[in-house]
């Protein structure tokens, strides 16, 4: 989730993983986002859910409604806290 305002924008709850150090210096502010391979079930076939040992499982904040519903529609949390991304994990 990103907000701009007056070219300055945050990152919240975001995966913005990128061997590119460019795109990590470029965020102007962060707030609980993660920096590590998300470990994506298959992100060449795009399918961006969460595989189980996904280091943005829990690791999310509560962004409130609209927030609390992923991509598929699935409640947040599922687990003790948010999953960081447009997927909350479902085992």
């Amino acid at each position: 989730l990103y907000f701009n305002s007056g070219g300055n924008f945050a990152t919240y709850n975001d995966i913005p993983y990128s061997t590119m150090p460019a795109w990590r210096s470029a965020i102007g502010k962060d707030l609980n986002s993660i920096f590590a391979n998300p470990l994506f079930v298959n992100p060449t076939t795009a399918d961006y859910r969460l595989q189980s040992t996904s280091p943005a499982r829990d690791a999310g904040i509560n962004l409130g409604s609209p927030y609390n519903i992923d991509i598929l529609g699935v409640s947040r949390p599922q687990g003790t806290a948010w999953d960081i991304g447009a997927y909350e994990y479902v085992p």
